[in-house]
């Protein structure tokens, strides 16, 4: 990774100064005087909500570039826009940079799937400027809740797409599963204050997620490390309303990286069950797009045991880890989450277990 050749910097842009510091873009006035005399110079700039860590503006360009009239800016700093108080290694927009457009140029035209192009990147000063994939685009989550905008049959179109995707392509927390499991964590957790899980389920969830923590530290896990997206879940997922046919635009890969396909497969599949919870209609579109998803990834990508084991522990990692700190409902939905991903922890290899669960079809046959 790396190669410069998929870094795209605009030859109208200013070679930044590398003896000054680096532009900080945190306000409006301060993104129009970076673009003034520039091919990105703007009439208009609105800043984007959404996201915690970066700082993102839709640009509407003085002069149209590449035949359209808006491009959107993400600048980052080294702390959380939503929290200063977090660090943020800004190196990270390399690996996106370079992931988008090498992934871009991979996929084929026919495809729904589609990730932004990027116009030019500003390894300097932290910015790059790339396609707007429009006005009109909601994340997968606001889409399923649109009643009408989302049928049975469209919601499986979009989880074979992500599907194909994700096998086409093919920095957790397993550290602090079981600080979490024993509110014993750093966060403070008062869903679980009354949550009683067996000892012996804890220390199996440790030492499975020692196994885990050592394989993502790992330069490289022989027969099962793949490229990944790293942050596939609804709120990157964009669809796009009025354009036929349907496209999903997939957004934010600063944590690309080679690691475990389960782990990815893990996270779409935890979230997508998740959102669904409390509406009737919504779970069922969800759960229908989950099918979808694993039929698409296991018919393109080798049915694989391990795969199974690695997915469903991870869906029960996001369970156990994110619902108390991300509540989908109340403290009996929160801990009925957790118990059923303690379960999925301890029983993911479990051969009969895994014969009976949700990622069944991604076993041998």
């Amino acid at each position: 990774m790396l190669d410069e050749n998929y870094l795209p910097v605009h030859s109208g842009m200013p070679t930044p100064a590398f003896s000054s510091q680096p532009v900080k873009l945190m306000s409006v006035s301060a993104v129009e005087a970076f673009l003034t005399g520039t091919p990105f110079a703007s009439q208009s700039i609105t800043e984007l909500t959404g996201g915690a860590v970066n700082y993102l503006y839709r640009i509407n360009l003085l002069t149209p570039f590449d035949g359209n009239q808006t491009v959107v800016l993400k600048h980052a700093q080294p702390f959380w826009k939503s929290a200063v108080c977090n660090s943020w290694e800004v190196e990270r927009q390399i690996f996106e940079v370079e992931a988008m457009t090498r992934v871009r140029l991979g996929l084929p035209p026919t495809s729904i799937m589609k990730v932004p192009k990027i116009h030019h990147f500003d390894v300097y000063n932290n910015v790059i400027i790339m396609e707007d994939c429009g006005a009109d685009v909601v994340t997968l989550r606001e889409f399923l809740y649109s009643g009408s905008a989302c049928s049975t049959g469209l919601a499986e179109s979009i989880g074979t797409a992500v599907g194909n995707f994700t096998a086409a392509i093919a920095d957790l927390n397993y550290n602090r599963l079981v600080t979490t499991l024993q509110c014993s964590d750093k966060d403070d957790l008062p869903l679980l204050s009354d949550l009683n899980i067996d000892p012996s389920d804890i220390q199996a969830i440790s030492k499975l997620t020692d196994e885990y923590h050592s394989h993502l530290m790992s330069p490289r896990v022989p027969g099962h490390d793949v490229f990944l997206m790293g942050d596939l879940w609804h709120e990157n997922i964009l669809i796009s309303t009025d354009q036929h046919p349907l496209r999903l635009y997939i957004l934010d890969w600063e944590l690309a990286r080679t690691g475990l396909p389960g782990s990815e497969i893990g996270l779409f599949c935890a979230y997508g069950d998740l959102l669904s919870r409390g509406n009737q209609v919504v779970s069922e579109l969800a759960s229908a797009m989950l099918r979808s998803f694993l039929d698409a990834y296991s018919r393109i990508s080798n049915r694989d045991a391990r795969l199974a084991q690695d997915t469903l522990a991870h869906w029960g990692l996001n369970y156990v880890f994110w619902t108390p700190r991300d509540p989908p409902g109340d403290r009996e939905l929160v801990q009925d989450f957790v118990r059923k991903g303690v379960e999925f922890l301890v029983h993911s290899g479990d051969k009969a277990f895994l014969a009976k669960s949700p990622v069944k079809g991604l076993l041998p046959k």
